[in-house]
């Protein structure tokens, strides 16, 4: 969609996304480089792939430009059909690549067995090996050339030791899907998940909007201003050390120049010792 006017920074938008993805060994997928053939020879009046454009004269989507990202029902199939296309393109490859990678053990133990039996082992296929097995370091503003070697094995004995530590307890003491696929597939069910750690204080209400179909939108909305909620976690078994809070940016109207706050409290419970 119409993120912003300047078009060299979509391309630098999607190009940063790209080698923020492939640093973290994620795939990366862009709808939009698959349409801009069909979107920029006419920019103005296409409505398919972008966003309508602010409306100018009854019936005429023609005239001010709009940052949108929503499109429209096309837009999604084509962002359907990328992904599909892009997830067995993927498979396809990695198949070709564990393909490729046992035919190169099989010409290696054949180099070592006939020309060092006792089968030397090479720097440079370890260090391969663990570039390509361990996740790298956080790529954040202290990570540079001249630390990002020693960054790389302290995030490999890191990842290490932790392997050797977990437990098969569940990662985390709360999440859950709110729609059809997720477990928690309508409001009943959702309040009963929510019951023992959540407490609605002002403004907040749990909806199944089924304006869209059975593709529901489920969840906690607020529906006035300054609404507020808490959550409460006791009887922790494991150390909490992260917190992830998933946003999503909405465009419409009942969400224009909204704020979230989130306060975070930690209570300590000290055993007292005879």
């Amino acid at each position: 969609g119409h993120r912003q006017g300047a078009l060299i920074g979509d391309f630098t938008y999607r190009m940063v996304l790209k080698e923020v993805a492939g640093w973290y060994r994620n795939m990366a997928v862009s709808s939009a480089q698959v349409v801009d053939d069909y979107i920029y020879p006419d920019t103005l009046g296409e409505t398919a792939f972008s966003p309508k454009w602010r409306i100018k004269g009854r019936g005429a989507f023609r005239g001010q430009y709009t940052e949108d990202v929503h499109f429209g029902y096309a837009g999604h199939l084509a962002a359907l059909w990328t992904w599909i296309y892009s997830s067995l393109k993927v498979a396809v490859q990695f198949c070709n690549d564990k393909d490729w990678e046992e035919h190169q053990k099989v010409k290696a133990r054949q180099h070592y067995n006939d020309d060092n039996p006792s089968a030397r082992k090479s720097h440079i296929r370890d260090n391969v090996h663990m570039l390509r097995d361990v996740k790298p370091p956080p790529l954040d503003y202290e990570l540079d050339l001249q630390n990002v070697t020693d960054a790389w094995k302290e995030e490999k004995i890191r990842q290490e030791e932790h392997c050797q530590t977990i437990s098969s307890s569940p990662p985390c003491i709360m999440a859950w899907v709110a729609g059809p696929e997720g477990r928690t597939s309508t409001k009943t069910k959702l309040g009963f998940y929510l019951r023992h750690m959540m407490k609605i204080e002002k403004g907040w209400k749990l909806e199944n909007d089924l304006s869209t179909g059975w593709a529901r939108k489920l969840g906690v909305v607020a529906f006035e201003p300054d609404a507020t909620m808490r959550f409460h976690f006791g009887k922790v078994s494991e150390p909490l050390q992260i917190l992830t809070i998933h946003s999503l940016k909405s465009y419409g109207e009942a969400w224009e120049g909204s704020k979230v706050r989130v306060t975070i409290n930690k209570r300590i419970q000290q055993q007292q010792q005879q």
